[in-house]
């Protein structure tokens, strides 16, 4: 790479490192046009230092008491800055507080303890308490009927009905496997799906006097009732 104009007056002025003066002599010696150029900006450098008359530059009156006094002056300011900022650097400093005196601790009066046991164990009762049962809070709802499957032994269901026509019901055993209860609401002769579930349900809202069934389903359900009946019902 042949070296360009700005780095061969690098060379000139001395900037260059070792190195890099080792590979601009290299070059110079391989290239004659380079000689050439670097002899001709060395010659017009040269002449340039010698047409400068630096006798013809004179220094004002005055001038270096001037340039002592701003140097002392900037000292003066140095010192006084320095010791500015270890005055603002102490007031910074952290101040220890007096030590507290311990004081001493009232007496608690014996009742409190148990009181506060007792408190403890009502509620770890109340929030370990079983969660109320479906059937009893559908029962207990104002206005709600609760009745059970008039069957012949044991009955397989109960039934709530709800003030705003909704059914929960309530079956005593759990669907065996791989089957599941359907609900359904009987409407003239034609059963009607009202969901499917494996022992609870809540259905939506059924007209007073309806009669509703539930039969053994595979799981999904099935459009129409494919075993007989566990019950039906009237409401």
């Amino acid at each position: 790479m042949t070296p360009d104009r700005e780095k061969i007056m690098d060379y000139i002025l001395g900037n260059l490192s070792p190195e890099e003066e080792t590979q601009m002599q290299s070059a110079l010696e391989r290239d004659p046009a380079l000689y050439a150029e670097w002899q001709a900006d060395q010659t017009a450098l040269m002449a340039l230092v010698d047409d400068l008359d630096l006798s013809a530059v004179s220094i004002p009156v005055g001038a270096e008491q001037r340039l002592l006094d701003r140097l002392h002056a900037q000292e003066g300011h140095g010192t006084e800055q320095v010791e500015e900022e270890q005055r603002e650097k102490v007031q910074e400093l952290p101040t220890t507080p007096p030590p507290r005196l311990p004081q001493q601790r009232k007496a608690v009066p014996f009742w409190v303890p148990a009181l506060l046991a007792v408190a403890a164990v009502s509620l770890v009762t109340f929030w370990l308490r079983p969660a109320p049962d479906a059937l009893n809070r559908y029962a207990g709802v104002p206005g709600a009927l609760a009745q059970s499957v008039e069957v012949p032994g044991q009955p397989p269901a109960q039934l709530v009905r709800l003030p705003d026509g909704r059914v929960f019901i309530r079956m005593n055993e759990q669907v065996q496997a791989g089957r599941t209860y359907q609900f359904w609401e009987i409407r003239g002769s034609t059963p009607v799906s009202l969901g499917v579930f494996d022992r609870d349900y809540l259905s939506v809202a059924v007209p007073a006097g309806s009669k509703v069934a539930v039969s053994v389903e595979p799981p999904g359900g099935s459009p129409q009732p494919t075993t007989e009946p566990l019950f039906v019902q009237g409401l």
